[in-house]
């Protein structure tokens, strides 16, 4: 890989690449465990309720809603179907 090239993003199909910012900029920030901390509490439910019904930890899902880890998609479908949240609106970018 030439150095150049790692400022080109290639789109599938079309062969043509797309020149990336070189400088760094803010990123949108997920507010999934924002969102995933409302809807529970919406519910009634403890993080100890969630995590009988999901077999995902407490320290985990502590860790998931202040934002310090990102989950994988398993967990994630896993805990909005628990919820009856939509994954695009859990999922919601700031």
């Amino acid at each position: 890989m030439r150095p150049d090239d790692r400022y080109r993003l290639f789109l599938c199909g079309d062969g043509k690449g797309k020149d990336l910012p070189t400088s760094p900029r803010r990123m949108p920030r997920c507010q999934f465990g924002e969102n995933l901390t409302r809807a529970r509490k919406e519910m009634g439910w403890t993080k100890a309720d969630v995590a009988e019904f999901t077999g995902i930890p407490t320290s985990n899902l502590g860790a998931i809603e202040r934002g310090e880890v990102s989950p994988c998609l398993d967990v994630v479908v896993k805990l909005c179907a628990l919820l009856g949240a939509d994954i695009g609106d859990m999922v919601s970018m700031d």
